[in-house]
Formats: structure tokens, sequence, C-alpha cells
């Protein structure tokens, strides 16, 4: 049996073309090579090997920064002759992206339109890809998501309001909003509060207002956080209280707002909350002073954060991305633990583990996001694509390249969207800002 997997292995090697040795032989060595992946064909050019495992390559770039690739994912690695190829384009945004990242960008636009094309029979997933195609200038795109939002049907107008937010539109729809906040649908009431506060409709603020001590985490927190996106501080003493409430999603919103609006009051006013509080609200009143840059905030997530099993991942996240050494480690041996059910649960909690540790500057991590992103989990996928969005690194780009070829079209709009965010910074502004 050993034998045999010795041999599987061997045979996923990709083969190296236009030099006489072999990929170990590269390893160390300062020739120059360009990584193939499998596919799209997408090009990573000028790197150095610098190390060869039982199932990747580790490589490096002209910057030093390194990454790592799967065998499964290059078709084969080219020896370059020592010639430095030409190696960026520049994007409409002033992204700069080498030939092969803007391959698999020109192929994400590419399988959005396939998928705009096809998906008559599915609404939203038609106006996702819309979405797409309208952010990098398609008339076309655009105007469907302009129909959309004079449809006369509410909730439709709004989730194409949201959709003409992403794509770069930037007039609030007043008398749209109006209505939706009035409305005696709570899904539609929640969605219209978002909208007034991603397009920061300051005249939705006295219907706003009210909505905030609504009973109901589904009203009262978009309310919440739409109020703090439109910088209404009158918000302030009932999002302090907010943070102590047992409902997730208010406590969220709490935080979110009160870090938002920011300020020596709010600072002043958590602290002194901290003084008496225990149990998740003290958690939720740390990472608030953490996300204000407060000195307490870090030693505190340090000292109470990493010692909470079941906080101890969301905070080691927050400490690596500031480049915390205990946080990190904590990332590094958590993934060490190969052994795990492949669930939705378990999958999205590695993720968040490697895109901390990539955020952080371990970009060796990135072929753990490979690896979760090549295991048939469909939610667990698009859960992935969201947070590789967010993070917005040009490196995951071609890690991106087969998910965008998934055959389920809803996986495969998330990976198009993640390509598309890394792509264009202000897209993913405005992606980034909607997911929070």
């Amino acid at each position: 049996m050993v034998i045999m997997c010795a041999a599987a292995m061997a045979q996923q090697i990709p083969p190296v073309v236009g030099g006489s040795g072999t990929l170990k032989d590269l390893a160390g060595s300062q020739t120059l090579v360009t990584v193939v992946l499998k596919g799209s064909g997408a090009l990573d050019q000028n790197l150095k090997v610098t190390n060869v495992g039982p199932d990747y390559l580790r490589v490096v770039d002209q910057n030093g920064e390194s990454s790592a690739y799967l065998f499964e994912s290059v078709q084969e690695v080219r020896v370059q002759k020592g010639a430095v190829e030409k190696r960026e384009v520049k994007a409409s945004d002033n992204q700069l992206l080498r030939i092969g990242e803007q391959r698999v960008v020109d192929r994400a636009l590419a399988r959005a339109r396939e998928i705009f094309d096809g998906a008559n029979a599915d609404q939203n997933l038609k106006m996702r890809a819309a979405t797409l195609l309208a952010a990098n200038g398609n008339k076309e795109g655009f105007d469907y998501l302009e129909k959309l939002a004079a449809t006369n049907h509410l909730e439709t107008e709004l989730d194409a309001y949201q959709c003409l937010y992403l794509a770069g539109h930037t007039d609030p729809p007043s008398p749209v909003i109006s209505e939706g906040l009035q409305n005696g649908n709570r899904l539609v009431k929640a969605k219209a509060a978002t909208i007034a506060g991603l397009y920061n409709d300051q005249a939705a603020i006295t219907v706003l207002a009210p909505l905030l001590q609504d009973r109901l985490a589904e009203i009262s927190a978009p309310a919440a956080m739409a109020l703090a996106r439109m910088g209404w501080r009158d918000a302030i003493p009932t999002l302090m209280r907010m943070v102590g409430e047992l409902h997730e999603a208010k406590g969220d919103a709490a935080v979110f707002g009160l870090a938002r609006l920011n300020g020596p009051d709010v600072i002043k006013e958590a602290k002194a909350k901290l003084e008496t509080a225990t149990g998740l609200t003290r958690y939720r009143l740390i990472m608030l002073l953490y996300k204000l840059d407060d000195p307490d905030g870090m030693r505190l997530l340090l000292e109470e954060g990493m010692s909470d099993p079941g906080r101890a991942l969301k905070t080691a996240c927050a400490l690596a991305k500031r480049g915390d050494w205990t946080g990190r480690q904590y990332l590094v041996n958590y993934l060490k633990n190969k052994y795990y059910d492949e669930t939705e649960a378990n999958l999205v909690n590695r993720a968040e583990a490697a895109v901390g540790l990539v955020a952080a500057g371990e970009l060796n991590a990135v072929s753990e996001i490979q690896k979760l992103l090549s295991i048939n989990n469909a939610a667990a996928r698009k859960r992935i694509c969201l947070m590789i969005a967010e993070l917005g690194k040009r490196k995951l780009i071609p890690v991106l390249q087969p998910t965008i070829e998934n055959a389920d079209m809803e996986v495969a709009i998330e990976a198009c969207t993640a390509v598309v965010a890394i792509a264009k910074p202000q897209f993913q502004a405005k992606l980034a800002e909607l997911m929070n």
C-alpha cells in the first residue's frame, strides 16, 4: 500500500518544461520559472522554487512574497532561461495584475456572462451576474439592473439597488427606501434599512431612528448599522445598551455601529461599561476597543479572548491581522490538525484560520485554501469565496480559477465575484461594506 501511495504521489508531480532537471532540482536554485495552472492556463511568472513538498511546491516572487501551489492545480512548470518576463497590466481602477492573473479575471467575467445568459429562470442569480458585468462597465448588465429597479415590485427594486450600489451607482433611491421602511414585511423593511445606510440617505434618518428600538433583531440590527453608516451619533446610547443583548445579530450590529461612529466618548463609555461587564458583553466591549485601536483592547483580547475556547479562533484571526505572534501561532497549530469531518462548519472554520494567516502575510496558507475549495461542499465553497473577496489578496486569484468553472452556477458566481473583487478595489470596498 505504501508503494502504491508513493507511486500515485509521484504521478501528481507537475512536469518541468524547458529545463533538464526535475522540480526538486529547481528547489533552492536561482532559476526563474513560470507556474502554469490547469484549466485556465493562467501564468504566474518570474518565480523561484524554494521547496517541494509531498503534494505541493513553494515559490517566492520578485517581491519576496512566498506562496504555495498544490500539484493537482499545476499543469506544468516552465523554466524561463533567466529572462524576466513582462508581468503586469493595469486594471481600470489602478490595481496592478500579472498577465496570468488578468487571464483569470477575464475568464471570471466571461463566466459571469455565461451565467447571465443562462440564468433566465433564476432572477437572483442573473442579478448577481449582471452586477459583475455592470461593475466592469458593461452597459447591458447595468441596464438590466436599472430595469429591475423600476419594476414596481418593492423587494425586487431594493435588491436591484443593492446590486447597483456594488456596480458604482451613488444616487440614493429615497422614494424606494422610504416606501420600504414603512412596509409591513420585515424582510423588506430590513433591506430598505440596509440600502439607506449604503447610499447614505440622510432623509431616512427620521424613519430609521424608531426602528433602532425594535425588539426584533432583523429590524433593529440593520437599522443600527444604517444609522452608524450615516454618522448619526444620537444612536450611541442605544448601541451601548445593545452591546449587552443576547441576540448575536443585535450585539454584532452594536459593535459595528459604535466602531464606525468612533470618538473619545465611545471609548470612554465602553471602558466604563467594561468595569462591570462579564461574559459575552465583556468580550464585545473588548473587541470594540480593539477595533478602535485602543491599547487596552489589544491587551485584553490577548489576555482573555485567547483563553476562551469558544472564541479563540475569532480572537486569533483578529490578532493575527495585526501581526500578533500568539494569534498567528494559534492559527498555524489549528491547521495542523488534518483529521476532521468535512462539514460546512469545519471547512469554514479552517478557511477562516487560513485566510487569517494570509491576511497576516503567511502566504503558505494559500495551499490550505486551495485544498478547502477542492472539497465538494457547495455551501462551504460559497462562504470561502466570500472570505477571499473580503480579503482581496492578488495571490488568491489563480486559486479561484477551478471554482470559476464549477458546474454549480451558485458556486461559480461566488468565485467570479471574488476574482472581480480582488481585481477591482472599488468594487471590493463596496462588497466588503455590504458584507459587514
